[in-house]
């Protein structure tokens, strides 16, 4: 690549940059520029995504928080998520949510979609 990827990652992982992409909702933007990003931005929002998932994974006590000490640790940790969260979206296609054989007709989806009431 054209450019340092470890500095690319340090600035990533910086409080800064952190809290400029937590508070997108208040306006702040990362670049002046919101559209016809460059790929090297496109990498950077990649990296502080990334980052800023482990460290909600951290706040949340999923994760030790001496995976952001090394890259090896962080990339692990996201390939392991990932894999995980494969496992978990297999497991629910393949096991999908039946209705009762016993339930009343028309009952099984009555929780999601609310039918009006009859007067």
């Amino acid at each position: 690549m054209l450019f340092d990827e470890g500095n690319l990652k340090r600035l990533a992982k910086s409080n800064y940059f952190q809290s400029i992409a937590s508070n997108k909702e208040l306006g702040m933007r990362l670049y002046a520029n919101n559209y016809d990003l460059s790929p090297l931005q496109i990498y950077f929002i990649g990296l502080v995504n990334q980052y800023s998932s482990i460290y909600l994974d951290i706040a949340m006590n999923d994760v030790n928080p001496l995976v952001m000490n090394n890259e090896i640790y962080c990339d692990a940790y996201l390939t392991y998520k990932s894999k995980k969260r494969e496992k978990e979206h297999k497991n629910k296609n393949t096991n999908p949510v039946k209705p009762k054989k016993d339930a009343p007709k028309g009952s099984g989806f009555s929780w999601i979609f609310k039918s009006p009431k009859k007067d």
